[in-house]
């Protein structure tokens, strides 16, 4: 994606520390790009981390709402930033 098309985009950025085994641990950051008015998941970015290790799955069923309770649940720290709100 263009990244004058995502400075239109709405981005949370969730990021914590995942750990591996009981001595190792590996900070991560994930940005989920939505849309303003539907809140629609359109792309997402990760760093230090693969999706499939979070276990989280990005299809349609899958909300911001539920990515925010997600976070709350395995104490991760996110960020909302609107960028254009209407």
């Amino acid at each position: 994606m263009d990244t004058n098309v995502r400075k239109l985009l709405n981005l949370i950025v969730i990021s914590g520390e995942r750990r591996y085994f009981i001595f190792w641990k590996k900070n991560f950051e994930l940005y989920v790009y939505f849309t303003p008015m539907r809140k629609i998941i359109v792309d997402y970015k990760t760093y230090n981390i693969k999706v499939k290790d979070l276990k989280l799955n990005f299809g349609k069923e899958l909300s911001i709402k539920d990515l925010i309770n997600w976070s709350d649940k395995n104490k991760y720290h996110y960020t909302l930033i609107e960028r254009h709100v209407d």
